[in-house]
């Protein structure tokens, strides 16, 4: 795993010409790196040049390792198995952890569009290095705060 230049505008923020993001190699070719960025679907995979030195850096060297540091009260992002085939994320915070692993009590969004956040009755349990949670803001704009 690595720290990649993610340079895409449709998914940068405002004012961005690009971001770290945590990635894997997962293929490469005679020219080109194939990149998985984590907890984004494989649609977002990218190709750089193998000339683009510049968009590598070693693990955690541009991006902070959120997830070792996962502690109760952290909020988070969540998708949970069985949403369906549309990726949905929801919000969500930390309520224990053992080794590992995490309880992720989460406010689940449905409908189209998602409708406000329902809570969960019992917390999840996942693993931190999971593609099922991201850090709070890859994908959810806009947090309702005080829900989880």
């Amino acid at each position: 795993r690595v720290d990649v230049m993610d340079r895409d505008r449709t998914r940068a923020r405002p004012g961005d010409r690009g971001r770290w993001c945590e990635a894997e190699v997962v293929g490469r070719d005679h020219t080109h790196w194939r990149v998985h960025f984590r907890s984004w679907q494989l649609i977002f995979d990218v190709l750089i040049m193998h000339d683009h030195a510049e968009c590598f850096r070693p693990r955690w060297t541009h991006v902070r390792d959120w997830r070792r540091a996962l502690a109760p009260g952290d909020w988070l992002e969540v998708r949970r198995p069985g949403d369906g085939t549309r990726v949905f994320w929801h919000q969500g915070t930390v309520v224990s952890r053992v080794d590992d692993r995490v309880r992720v009590r989460f406010q689940r969004r449905t409908g189209d569009p998602p409708a406000a956040p329902q809570p969960t009755a019992t917390p999840w349990t996942v693993h931190i290095d999971s593609e099922q949670i991201a850090a709070k803001g890859e994908h959810i704009v806009t947090w309702m705060e005080g829900l989880v």
